[in-house]
């Protein structure tokens, strides 16, 4: 996918949510390649009388019961558990995973940008890098290194 003023991206959308016995919700919506609903389907029957705080092993037994399909799928789940506990617990994802940074550095990526021709020489990346660096990003490219 590439990003372009006035771009319309008409792709299917996949939404997930989560509902526990206590009444909280976990979502999760993105675009969603092809095969990742039948993946997500299978991998919250997986969930479906589960202990929800039980993300761990409610991913693994899903990601077994969903080969060979897309993986992609499971991330829905996963992500729409992660919401749930977060909600329930009253906290943030940062503060699940331990909590100890403020701050993160916002990391950019010009990937694929030579496939719609906006990044189509090495003059037009060292200037969408030296823009995102006049932006504050650090962490964008081993060209700004």
């Amino acid at each position: 996918m590439a990003c372009r003023k006035g771009a319309v991206l008409r792709a299917p959308c996949l939404h997930v949510g989560i509902h526990s016995e206590e009444g909280h919700l976990g979502e999760c919506a993105n675009w969603a390649p092809k095969g990742a609903r039948d993946t997500a389907v299978t991998s919250a029957k997986m969930a479906l009388g589960r202990d929800w705080a039980a993300r761990e092993g409610i991913w693994r037994n899903a990601r077994r019961a969903s080969r060979p399909g897309n993986p992609c799928g499971l991330s829905f789940v996963g992500n729409a558990l992660w919401d749930l506990a977060g909600r329930a617990w009253g906290a943030s994802l940062s503060a699940m995973l331990g909590g100890w940074r403020r701050e993160v550095r916002a990391y950019a990526s010009c990937s694929n940008g030579d496939r719609s021709g906006n990044l189509s020489s090495n003059e037009a990346v060292a200037e969408f890098f030296l823009g995102l660096q006049a932006l504050g990003f650090t962490g964008s490219s081993s060209l700004l290194q």
